[in-house]
């Protein structure tokens, strides 16, 4: 991201898709609205470090975040249509401010048709009907990413996994992926939890209170498809009598049940598509 990006320039992108920037906003609203703030909200925007001013967490010393301040500055954004609309400039902060939530060096996320839910199931291997997002998001990782994703896959398979999450989670889910050691779901052994079926993942996914004047309203709730490498550190179900690839040392509820899949290496997942729900209030406005 560059700071020097002009006002006229970041609208003109914003215009690209309206929805996907509306979205990244709400998930970046999320994580700052979260009483563990401090945690999700992660990465942090540069513009809002104090570099002069160092905190113990007791890990070692860090610089300030200036949490205050950057609540103060997001409040004054209003609806994505009503800035586009507007004439003038946003204050040079707000400016850097919004400039690096849209424009991260690791993926771009677009608006999908919904016709894509059809071919994500499919690709999910689903048994169970389930009522279908009201958005769609893609995730296209960098080109680097894709480099080491497909040098680690080494030609073999790849499948579809839902990942269930706070709505507060998924501004650090898109920069740094699924991190199984912060998984506080341990039955069945350490690592980051999925299911071939989205109606399990939900129950993961409450509903979270987002970006307050988003056009796609102020609860969501958010659930991961993920591309998962075929490697037998993915733990799951199998029909072999070789029950290492489902179970895990350390588990206390024993083999892992069927549509899950736990992987305990992060490298060999990654974030396909964001489906999207937004509340019934909202969606009842939408269709009528």
């Amino acid at each position: 991201m560059g700071d020097e990006i002009s006002d006229v320039a970041l609208r003109k992108q914003i215009k690209k898709d309206l929805l996907a920037f509306d979205f990244l906003f709400s998930l970046f609203v999320a994580a700052l609205s979260s009483y563990r703030h401090d945690t999700v909200l992660r990465p942090f925007p540069p513009p809002y470090i104090v570099r002069d001013v160092f905190v113990d967490d007791g890990l070692g010393s860090k610089f300030e975040k200036d949490f205050d301040g950057l609540k103060k500055d997001v409040a004054k954004i209003k609806k994505m249509k009503s800035y586009l609309n507007r004439e003038g400039q946003l204050d040079v902060k707000i400016l850097k401010l919004l400039s690096w939530i849209f424009n991260s060096k690791k993926f771009i996320i677009k608006s999908c048709d919904m016709q894509v839910f059809s071919e994500i199931r499919e690709k999910a291997c689903y048994t169970f009907e389930t009522s279908p997002p009201t958005y769609i998001f893609s995730v296209e990782h960098s080109a680097l990413s894709n480099e080491r994703f497909e040098t680690l896959r080494n030609n073999r398979n790849v499948f579809y996994g839902y990942h269930g999450s706070k709505l507060e989670n998924f501004h650090s889910i898109l920069h740094f992926g699924l991190k199984a050691n912060l998984n506080k779901n341990s039955l069945f052994g350490n690592g980051s939890y999925l299911s071939s079926e989205l109606s399990v993942s939900l129950d993961y996914s409450p509903y979270g209170h987002g970006w307050p004047s988003s056009c796609m309203g102020s609860r969501l709730s958010c659930v991961a498809v993920c591309e998962i490498i075929d490697d037998p550190s993915v733990k799951c179900k199998t029909q072999t009598e070789d029950k290492s690839r489902s179970h895990i040392d350390g588990s206390i509820g024993g083999e892992i049940p069927e549509k899950y899949y736990i992987v305990t290496d992060d490298e060999f997942v990654r974030v396909k598509y964001l489906l999207v729900y937004a509340s019934r209030d909202k969606y009842l406005k939408l269709v009528n």
